[in-house]
C-alpha cells in the first residue's frame, strides 16, 4: 500500500468517525477538493435513517435553479477531509424553514458563497471570514510589492 492509499484510509476512519458523532446542526469544516489552504463548509441534517448535509455549491443546481444542495452524506463525504466540527443549536425545523427561503439563492464566491450560507443558518448576517481574510493578504502584498519598488 502506497503513502496516498495510508492517507485515504486514515481520512475515511476519521470521517466514520465524525458521522458517527454529529447531530444536526453541526457544521462541518472541509478541506476544499482542489484548493487545500481554501475551506468549505456544510450544514449536517440527521433524521431517522437519513444522514444528509446541505451546503452551498457553485458546482450544482437544485431543482429551482438555486445552488442550495442536500446531498447524502455517504456519497458527498467520498475524497473529502473534515477540519473540524462545529457545533450550533440549529434545529432541523429552523434549517428547513431558511433553506425554503434560500432554495432559489445562485452561487456567488463573493458575496454568496458556502459561509454566507452558514452564517445565514445561524441567523447572523451572511459573511466569508475566508473571503476578507484572502483580500487583505492580497492587499498587504500589493502594498508591500509598490513599497518595495518604489525604495529599490
Amino acid at each position: 500500500m502506497n503513502y496516498d492509499s495510508y492517507i485515504a484510509l486514515a481520512n475515511k476512519q476519521k470521517n466514520d468517525l465524525i458521522a458517527k458523532s454529529v447531530k444536526t446542526g453541526d457544521v462541518l469544516k472541509v478541506k476544499s477538493e482542489f484548493l487545500p489552504f481554501v475551506f468549505h463548509y456544510v450544514i449536517v441534517q440527521k433524521t431517522n435513517n437519513d444522514f444528509v448535509i446541505l451546503h452551498n455549491d457553485p458546482h450544482k443546481i437544485n431543482f429551482l435553479g438555486g445552488n442550495i444542495i442536500r446531498e447524502d452524506f455517504e456519497d458527498w463525504i467520498i475524497g473529502k477531509e473534515i477540519v473540524e466540527v462545529i457545533p450550533t443549536k440549529l434545529a432541523e425545523k429552523d434549517i428547513d424553514n431558511i433553506v425554503n427561503d434560500l432554495k432559489t439563492t445562485k452561487f456567488d464566491a463573493i458575496t454568496w458563497n458556502c459561509e454566507h450560507f452558514i452564517s445565514k443558518l445561524n441567523f447572523q448576517k451572511p459573511k466569508s471570514p475566508q473571503i476578507f481574510n484572502w483580500s487583505v493578504g492580497i492587499a498587504t502584498l500589493i502594498a508591500t510589492i509598490i513599497i518595495i519598488r518604489k525604495y529599490k
